[in-house]
């Protein structure tokens, strides 16, 4: 959904661009030729784009876009004409160069633990590092009409206004406003107790989402299809949920962080299939489950016997994805046909991929932990994503690393490309520093990892 917004848009903008040139060229040569402009020589140009994409054989969804280019030349003199056209042109110039210039400069602001908050600071970071979501806050969202100040998503955009402010001389910062208003909101963040990065990303993206969603009517994403659909065809299930996902649902975050999760259970009886689809923001592994499972296979020799676990490949993990578990005593589902509780054959899987992919590496408690995970800095998904798209490589731009035992003791610490520069830095509450690309040596720690796909 968002990926096809982004391909119109590119469109779109390189269409503006190509008119832009073609007038102005059309007006120097007229000017060549001795004419001049007038009003009632007014150029125009209509086009209207109708993008569809395949989801199924027999669905299509459809993305419109109309836009109406007027310009209007006003008359003048030749040489003024082409003057103004001149210094025009000269003035967007020196405005890009401008531009480039201050986005290679880094702006480098930590923020202060004000208590147990390492895994605050390390959260907001890498999304403050997420160029699309910044992009947004910085410069739309203070037009919104959702913009409020008594919501989470105004602190968020203070937050990101004093992280990204070039005359703050890299001082670190204090968001006390943010986590006041987070401990208002939700109370697992209240106090001074430590907590889990990963909570604070599922609260603060579905939060964020339900209060810049621009349609009104909705409060939560809840998209899982009601049991009386459940026996209809997936093609025609995968419609009737993204239609209703797409009238509900109108975010920045929705946009950008949101891709669709397929659903299937197999009755062990009839072999029914029951087709469900639902939204997801972020994946989560279970690394010690999915070592057992490569060890169960023949894949892993040394997982049983000593103490030092086999590193894991990021692919593996999502190879488990397709992996069917039996779901049977207290998770049995009730099939359609059978008409009773079943076991079944559960299976999850990636329809669709968000522009923003965010991995949770679940190390789990003791000798688990210590396993490795290989993780790439440009992440394939063609594979592994069941709605096929010439755009399913990821970059790696944030890394959340935590120490300890548990996620709910010890420290976390980021590692975030710097939107602006582009290098790699780490950023420990307060202190940041320049550092190497975290994917050859931290396999050990990496806890989220942070991909944005490559346009």
């Amino acid at each position: 959904m968002s990926t096809l917004k982004n391909v119109l848009c590119n469109y779109f903008c390189s269409k503006v661009e190509s008119m832009r040139n073609s007038i102005i060229n059309n007006i120097d040569k007229n000017l060549k030729d001795g004419k001049s402009s007038s009003k009632k020589d007014n150029i125009k140009d209509y086009y209207s784009l109708v993008v569809k994409e395949e989801l199924s054989d027999n669905f299509i969804l459809n993305d419109y876009m109309e836009k109406v280019h007027d310009i209007d030349e006003e008359e003048n003199d030749n040489e003024d004409e082409k003057e103004d056209i001149l210094e025009e042109m000269q003035e967007d110039r020196k405005g890009d160069i401008q531009e480039d210039k201050m986005e290679k400069e880094s702006i480098l602001r930590g923020l202060n633990n004000i208590g147990a908050t390492c895994y605050m600071n390390a959260t907001l970071q890498c999304l403050s590092n997420s160029e699309d979501l910044t992009n947004y806050f910085l410069k739309k969202y203070p037009n919104e009409p959702n913009f409020d100040k008594n919501k989470i998503s105004y602190e968020y955009y203070k937050v990101v206004q004093n992280l990204w402010d070039k005359n703050n001389n890299n001082k670190p910062y204090s968001p006390n406003d943010f986590k006041e208003k987070i401990s208002e909101e939700n109370p697992l963040f209240a106090g001074i107790a430590a907590n889990d990065s990963k909570d604070l990303i599922i609260f603060l993206l579905e939060r964020l989402h339900k209060e810049l969603n621009a349609n009104k009517n909705v409060n939560i994403i809840n998209n899982n299809i009601n049991n009386q659909a459940l026996q209809l065809d997936k093609n025609i299930m995968l419609n009737i949920f993204i239609n209703e996902f797409k009238e509900q649902n109108n975010s920045i975050i929705s946009d950008l962080f949101y891709g669709v999760l397929g659903i299937t259970n197999k009755c062990t009886k009839c072999n029914h299939t029951k087709y469900n689809f639902q939204v997801y923001n972020y994946v989560e592994f279970y690394l010690e489950k999915i070592n057992q499972y490569y060890f169960s296979i023949g894949k892993r020799n040394n997982f049983m016997f000593n103490n030092k676990n086999p590193d894991i490949d990021l692919y593996e993990c999502f190879n488990y994805l397709n992996v069917f578990e039996l779901m049977n005593g207290e998770n049995q589902i009730f099939c359609n046909i059978c008409n009773s509780l079943c076991d079944s054959y559960y299976n999850s899987y990636l329809f669709s991929s968000p522009n923003y992919l965010i991995i949770n590496l679940n190390r789990g408690r003791g000798a688990v932990y210590e396993c490795k995970v290989n993780f790439p800095e440009i992440l394939d998904l063609y594979n592994f994503i069941e709605y096929k798209s010439s755009r399913l490589q990821f970059e790696l731009y944030a890394v959340i690393c935590h120490i300890g035992e548990s996620s709910m003791e010890g420290h976390f610490v980021a590692y975030c490309k710097n939107r602006l520069d582009k290098k790699w830095y780490l950023y420990n509450d307060a202190f940041v520093n320049l550092c190497e690309n975290p994917c050859e040596y931290q396999k050990g720690m990496a806890y989220i990892l942070f991909y944005k796909i490559i346009q």
